[in-house]
């Protein structure tokens, strides 16, 4: 993740430096990242300048999943997919343990 997420030339090959492998899209022309147990093809709906950087807004139109990580009925098996998650600034982390947090009853 920390690889994917630098600043490269346009002539540098991101997944070359990552040591990711591209594989086709269904529905986007750009390639999917096929080590990703989840990816989402997306279409871009909007930029919005953010200070000195940029939200990027898309409409989903695929979601992939692998069949490890998916436990039926829309749901994902978390402690299979061991999710990572990028936080501000150089800060990252694994979302381990994780705990049930129960919904009240509208």
């Amino acid at each position: 993740m920390h690889e994917t997420s630098l600043h490269y030339p346009e002539h540098i090959d991101e997944f070359n430096e990552s040591q990711l492998t591209p594989i086709s899209s269904l529905t986007v022309e750009p390639p999917t990242i096929k080590e990703a147990p989840i990816a989402f093809e997306c279409e871009k709906s909007d930029i919005i300048q953010v200070g000195t950087d940029h939200l990027v807004l898309g409409k989903v139109k695929r979601v992939r999943v692998n069949d490890d990580v998916y436990l039926g009925n829309y749901k994902t098996n978390i402690a299979e997919l061991s999710p990572l998650a990028r936080l501000a600034g150089d800060y990252s982390t694994l979302k381990t343990p994780s705990f049930p947090l129960p919904r009240k009853e509208e």
